[in-house]
């Protein structure tokens, strides 16, 4: 598994996050060029905190069923300010699919999950790039293809 810790650093901001990732190896003897999903898991904490136990626990779940995964330790007030975690979130989406190819992801498979406060702000980022907000989710998104 290849683990590294990732400083996510936006524009405009002295913050920084972290981004944990857990990618698997691929065998040379089975599927050397394989890309897998990614999941970017936002873990709660009531923006004070990062859950702990919302994080590497969950990111172990998905690896162990053959996903790559990235937790997302974002900026938390009382030093940050709205909409820094949504920026890092947007920055690490990115990141994401612009190193597919050397992480082994599918740049069209990066999911995300988030947990309490992980997930309303993965919420508002989504709901922010829905060009008419009177249009159902339903009618705006696809179902992921996993």
């Amino acid at each position: 598994m290849n683990y590294q810790v990732l400083d996510v650093k936006v524009k405009d901001t002295e913050e920084t996050g972290k981004l944990y990732t857990y990618f698997l190896d691929n065998s040379r003897e089975i599927a050397p060029e394989r890309v897998r999903p990614v999941i970017v898991i936002c873990p709660g904490g009531g923006y004070e905190w990062v859950s702990e136990r919302e994080a590497e626990p969950i990111a172990l779940k998905f690896v162990g069923a053959g996903y790559h995964a990235v937790v997302l330790h974002y900026s938390v007030a009382p030093a940050a300010h709205y909409p820094t975690a949504l920026r890092q979130l947007a920055w690490t989406v990115a990141h994401l699919r612009e190193h597919a190819a050397e992480y082994h992801i599918d740049p069209n498979k990066v999911v995300v999950a988030g947990f309490s406060a992980g997930g309303q702000f993965f919420a508002e980022e989504i709901l922010q790039r829905i060009p008419d907000r009177q249009k159902s989710l339903t009618e705006e998104t696809q179902q992921p293809q996993i």
